[in-house]
Order: C-alpha cells, then structure tokens, then sequence
C-alpha cells in the first residue's frame, strides 16, 4: 500500500478486527505473520473496532510494539503457529501510517 504520509514509501498494512469493547484489543497473528513484520520496517498492523455503528481505525502498530506479547518456543518438540495477542488500545499509536 502506499503511504499516506510519503506516496514514495511503500508500506506493508496487516488489519485486524475486533468486535470486543472496553480497553483491550484482541487479535490473533500467524507465526509468518510476525515472521514478515519483524523483516520489515515498513510494516504495520492496523486496528480495526468493529461495532453495531459500523468501523472505526483505532490506529497501528509496529512489530516492536508488540513482540513482547508474542509466545516464545521453549522446546524444539513444540512450537507456536499462531498467537491471541490481548493488549491495551492505548498502546496504539494515532490514526493510519
């Protein structure tokens, strides 16, 4: 997508849904998913709130936002495929990239 801060730029847009209200957001994220992001600094995850009134953007967030958040493997006989990441909204910074 490009950008809408610098057409130039070319960014990569994740979106995630949610349907919950309150403080939390909640959304899953694929192992790849958090693969690509951390390998590019031009990536982004865009919130979405969903409710009865329609959509709202909530903002985005880079991968170093929430990589805290992600499962860590602590065995090679298992490993994550996909995570629910639950995190406040305020953590998300304003608006589109």
């Amino acid at each position: 997508s490009p950008s809408i801060k610098n057409t130039e730029n070319t960014l990569f847009l994740e979106v995630k849904t949610s349907v919950r209200p309150g403080e939390l957001f909640t959304f899953y994220i694929s192992k790849n998913e958090a693969r690509v992001a951390s390998q590019n600094k031009n990536w982004f995850l865009v919130g979405v709130e969903s409710s009865a009134d329609g959509f709202r953007v909530l903002g985005n967030l880079t991968f170093n936002t929430f990589s805290d958040f992600l499962p860590l493997n602590q065995s090679r006989n298992g490993e994550w495929e996909t995570a629910k990441i639950v995190m406040p909204k305020k953590m998300f910074f304003s608006g589109l990239p």
